[in-house]
């Protein structure tokens, strides 16, 4: 999901920032459930996507999908300041 939220979005941002509050419209948020569709082959509908707005909960949803086409491996060291390390491998 981070490699497509740095498509949509104008400024950076971490992996706990909300979709709206770092440059995300309603536009973008179509657009960002068409990519998550395209890239993950799921069905998410916008029902899906709006409790989950931060990369953090989007990676959480589409792990906990059964057909996610692609594994998906979060990295979390809660004693590293520098967050969360998300691996796509496709």
């Amino acid at each position: 999901s981070l490699y497509i939220f740095d498509q949509l979005l104008p400024q950076t941002f971490t992996d706990d920032d909300n979709f709206f509050l770092v440059g995300g419209d309603s536009f973008k948020l179509l657009k960002l459930q068409n990519k998550l569709v395209h890239e993950f082959g799921l069905e998410l509908s916008l029902a899906d996507i709006l409790p989950n707005l931060t990369v953090a909960q989007q990676v959480n949803l589409l792990y906990n999908r059964k057909n996610v086409r692609c594994p998906i491996l979060q990295i979390s060291d809660p004693e590293e300041a520098k967050g969360t390390l998300i691996l796509l491998h496709p």
